[in-house]
């Protein structure tokens, strides 16, 4: 029986005796290739790559918002005032407990500077992230911005890693 190549059509094979070595293999499997790319060309048949935006599906829980929807929705934004500029936000920015490094220190000094009325509470020792939130509504600020260490590598355990921002309510 004649061999059949998995990702050729089936009237395209070779007969076993070509096959004896590999570089005859080689040769008649391009030569296959050719012939059904040539006969692709010749169908007008075009192979065209399946990529991530030809697979997309459209969503259909976008809508084109009208103007009535548009007012209504302002109305319940709560962060509206922020951009119209009847509230000034207060943040309260701090480190994770313990700070070991100059350059979270630095950081969070620079991120005090970096907004206005900001205050940096950097001694924060012992204090749980929720006590932290109680005090920050208790003085009035806004948001809460904890700047974190690594404390697992030695190597970043001086250098900030990351940050949560928290909106006060």
């Amino acid at each position: 029986p004649p061999l059949l190549l998995p990702s050729l059509p089936l009237s395209l094979s070779l007969s076993p005796p070509s096959l004896s070595d590999p570089r005859d293999y080689k040769i008649a499997k391009q030569k296959l290739r050719d012939k059904a790319r040539a006969d692709r060309k010749e169908e007008g048949v075009r192979m065209i790559p399946d990529t991530i935006e030809r697979k997309a599906v459209a969503d259909t829980t976008v809508t084109d918002v009208n103007e009535d929807d548009q007012a209504e929705t302002e109305l319940f934004d709560e962060f509206m005032s922020y951009f119209q500029g009847k509230v000034q936000p207060n943040i309260l920015i701090t480190t994770s407990p313990d700070p070991r490094g100059k350059d979270t220190l630095k950081f969070v000094e620079e991120l005090g500077t970096l907004f206005h009325s900001t205050m940096t509470y950097r001694p924060r020792k012992k204090f749980s992230i929720k006590q932290i939130q109680k005090i920050g509504v208790k003085r009035g600020f806004t948001h809460l911005m904890i700047v974190h260490e690594d404390r697992k590598d030695p190597a970043s355990r001086s250098k900030p890693v990351g940050m949560m921002i928290s909106y006060l309510l």
